[in-house]
């Protein structure tokens, strides 16, 4: 996981040097914080603790969160606060969902890239996790604006290759 958060950090500051269009940019820019957020959110999951404090004795932890380029040797940062984290998490993918050459959707074009659509749905699952059920809500709402809907058939059938983009 921290491979990719390096990985990201690196593009995020040194993407403007690859001599791409500004759209490019910015769309890659915003996949970058997609990605990052994404593997912060799914490592607080983990490591982070559960929302409303858990079982009786539970301490919530974090994991150790890092938003620049670093060497190896630097990778010594105590855990940060799940509740520090999940900000991360929410301050990348608002700026996803800000900006303007970030598609909607990639059902299309680019698909299985990130999206505005799957922003908003990863953002809503922090808001969940921060326990901010209306802004968790209103989030949950945008996906379907940006073209994502839900599943209607039988379970079974959604496992067919025919329903790949569904």
């Amino acid at each position: 996981a921290y491979t990719t958060v390096h990985a990201t950090n690196d593009a995020i500051a040194n993407l403007h040097r690859a001599g791409m269009s500004q759209e490019k940019y910015e769309r890659y820019m915003c996949e970058a914080k997609f990605l990052r957020a994404w593997i912060y959110s799914r490592l607080n999951k983990i490591y982070g603790g559960m929302p409303s404090g858990g079982p009786a004795g539970y301490k919530p932890g974090g994991v150790p969160l890092y938003l620049e380029v670093i060497s190896e040797d630097q990778c010594t940062k105590g855990q940060s606060s799940a509740e520090e984290v999940w900000k991360a998490v929410i301050a990348d993918l608002t700026d996803c969902i800000g900006c303007v050459n970030f598609p909607d959707n990639t059902l299309t074009v680019n698909y299985g890239r990130p999206s505005k659509g799957a922003a908003y749905a990863l953002r809503g699952m922090a808001y969940m996790y921060l326990e901010d059920y209306q802004n968790a809500a209103a989030d949950f709402e945008k996906v379907s604006e940006c073209g994502y809907g839900f599943w209607t058939g039988k379970y079974i059938d959604f496992f067919n290759y025919n329903n790949e983009k569904d």
